[in-house]
């Protein structure tokens, strides 16, 4: 089975880059990916092994947020995570998992209204309906 290596410290990606077949880091934002992969790969190479795929969480928060370096990703408007998406993509990402747990049970609406922003999430991916 696969290995993903969680956390976003630099401990946690030197441990990703020497026992992972991927990192799996929780709300990145581009700017700590950036610092991070040319990091995991340098560990990597020094380790002897394949550098490990990206396959982050992202904790999904429909709604107005800037965009900005230090949002993560997940965050805003469907734009914004169909472009956080796309930013992966290009990042290599080999796996996302989308995480519809707000943090707190209290902020929970339900899993009607998890299973209704995934489906939202996926049909704009796939670009088959329009965002707002």
């Amino acid at each position: 089975l696969p290995v993903w290596v969680g956390g976003n410290s630099p401990a946690a990606q030197r441990r990703a880059a020497r026992l992972g077949e991927a990192w799996h880091p929780f709300m990145p934002t581009r700017e700590a990916l950036r610092t991070a992969l040319p990091r995991i790969a340098a560990e990597a190479e020094a380790a002897g092994r394949p550098v490990p795929g990206l396959a982050p969480r992202l904790q999904i928060r429909l709604g107005g947020v800037p965009d900005a370096d230090d949002r993560p990703l997940g965050h805003g408007s469907l734009d914004q995570i169909r472009g956080d998406l796309e930013t992966l993509a290009a990042l290599g990402a080999t796996d996302v998992l989308l995480d519809t747990y707000p943090g707190t049970p209290g902020e929970r609406a339900g899993a009607d209204e998890d299973r209704r922003v995934l489906e939202l999430l996926m049909s704009v991916a796939q670009g088959t309906i329009g965002s707002s």
